[in-house]
């Protein structure tokens, strides 16, 4: 009686020679993957480019001054510009007016300031906010002229020497005629109009910057002001604000990265389960000859593994290659900011090989604990 061979000896078809002989029907899962790997790359780009403004033109000035605006009573308080004057802990404060305009993102609008500064503060302002001269020069008082940070000058489509205003387009929010000699780069998103020295506190709006690790101490001081005497927009509030707006937005990024998870996942079943059953055949040679359904199992967890494995670096590495080239194609052009990757997509991106590896695995147990070996092998002879 002839020996049953050892599974030393056994050398069933490698994966690679598999992939090979069943190119379209791997191939069909392995771009499906791709495809979804690359959306949710795509998806973590846009959601980035469309919150992040409003963060850096609010939440990030914030972080390094506090707004006070007048009061119930239609001013600041004399009493609480007093108190800052004698506060240890603030640095200076900057008399300024504020108007808006609009940015826009590919899903609406959000407002950036535009600071009209005394002349002699504006470079310790933009010194204090991690912004400096790209290109240019400063402007001077009196002659209606604007500097804009380069990102909304881009959303804009305006360069130096262009003119910028509601007189000009009767869309624009920010009122007058002004020229755009300089751009801004940096931490912010802002706009900047020098005005008179003798404009003094005639101005609606105060900045604080406080001395450096004091901002959270003045901010809390503020707190203590009544809404008669002054409002305060601090950083807390900054924050407050933009989580709330934010969270929308990723809800509904979120929903759809789910959906092109379960599709996903649903449709590596489906294929998984087609593929394993045209190959019940080979699972029931190799039980036949001694391999258990674990180590079936195991085969078809590898086989599993190396597809994901394939897919996940090819469609990160489309992702990547397809952002960089719309980075300096759409988001740049249009001054969106730009990630390559958050730690969130990320995470979603490799959720996706992890559930279509589970969702195929499924199949083939279940198929697996069906197979008659005997059965199967009678009916193909």
């Amino acid at each position: 009686m002839r020996k049953p061979l050892g599974l030393s000896e056994i050398k069933p078809l490698s994966f690679i020679k598999y992939f090979h002989n069943n190119v379209k029907k791997s191939l069909v899962i392995m771009l499906a993957l791709i495809l979804s790997i690359f959306m949710i790359i795509i998806f973590q780009m846009v959601m980035f480019a469309v919150n992040e403004p409003a963060r850096i033109a609010d939440v990030e000035v914030s972080n390094y001054a506090t707004k006070i605006f007048e009061g119930k009573s239609g001013k600041i308080d004399a009493g609480v510009i007093k108190q800052m004057q004698e506060n240890e802990k603030v640095e200076r404060f900057i008399p300024t007016s504020e108007q808006d305009m609009d940015y826009n993102h590919l899903f609406g609008t959000c407002n950036i300031s535009v600071f009209s500064i005394r002349e002699s503060d504006i470079k310790y302002v933009l010194e204090k906010l991690g912004l400096k001269l790209r290109e240019g020069r400063m402007p001077v008082v009196g002659k209606n002229e604007i500097l804009l940070d380069w990102r909304l000058a881009n959303n804009k489509n305006k360069k130096i020497g262009n003119f910028i205003g509601k007189e000009i387009n009767l869309q624009e929010k920010l009122t007058g005629k002004y020229k755009i000699v300089g751009i801004l780069e940096g931490k912010s998103i802002i706009g900047v109009i020098p005005t008179w020295e003798s404009q003094e506190l005639s101005m609606n709006k105060l900045l604080v910057f406080p001395k450096e690790g004091q901002l959270e101490k003045i901010n809390e001081e503020f707190s203590k002001v009544t809404a008669e005497k002054a409002y305060f927009w601090t950083k807390e509030k900054a924050e407050d604000n933009y989580t709330k707006n934010e969270k929308s937005l990723k809800d509904m990024f979120g929903i759809m990265s789910i959906a092109v998870i379960l599709v996903m996942s649903f449709a590596s079943g489906n294929s998984s389960y087609a593929q394993y059953f045209s190959r019940r055949n080979e699972f029931a040679l190799l039980q036949s000859i001694g391999y258990t359904r674990g180590q079936i199992l195991l085969r078809a967890a590898k086989e599993i593994a190396l597809l994901n494995l394939v897919g996940l670096a090819a469609g990160v590495t489309l992702g990547f290659v397809a952002g960089l080239i719309l980075d300096r194609t759409f988001f740049i052009p249009n001054g969106y900011p730009f990630v390559l990757m958050q730690s969130n997509g990320m995470i979603e991106a490799l959720t996706i090989p992890l559930c279509t590896a589970l969702f195929g695995l499924i199949p083939a147990g279940w198929l697996l604990s069906t197979i008659d070996p005997m059965t199967v092998v009678e009916k193909s002879e």
